[in-house]
């Protein structure tokens, strides 16, 4: 599989967990613990979805990571063009 079908294979896996959870979200630590994806991958796979602007982080909510410190989860922007942007961008 080449580095760019990797990259679109792991947004994807990462959005569909995020939209799993739409109230809770999760943060990137959460994400590595559910997808065994290293902590550089999931961090650039959010990057891009939050500039594509299908996720948004909830500042107002944070958890603990494992590491002790806290984080902000990323939930689903839920709107009608970002439904359509992700259905035109991840095809789901």
């Amino acid at each position: 599989m080449s580095a760019p079908a990797v990259r679109d294979a792991t947004r994807v896996i990462a959005y569909k967990r995020i939209r799993r959870r739409p109230t809770n979200g999760f943060t990137s630590d959460e994400l590595e613990q559910h997808t065994g994806l290293s902590h550089q991958t999931i961090s650039a796979r959010l990057s891009e979805l939050e500039d594509a602007g299908l996720v948004r982080r909830n500042y107002r909510m944070t958890r603990v990571t494992r590491q002790g410190g806290d984080a902000n989860p990323y939930l689903i922007v839920d709107s009608k063009r970002a439904r359509r942007r992700a259905s035109r961008i991840l095809g789901v």
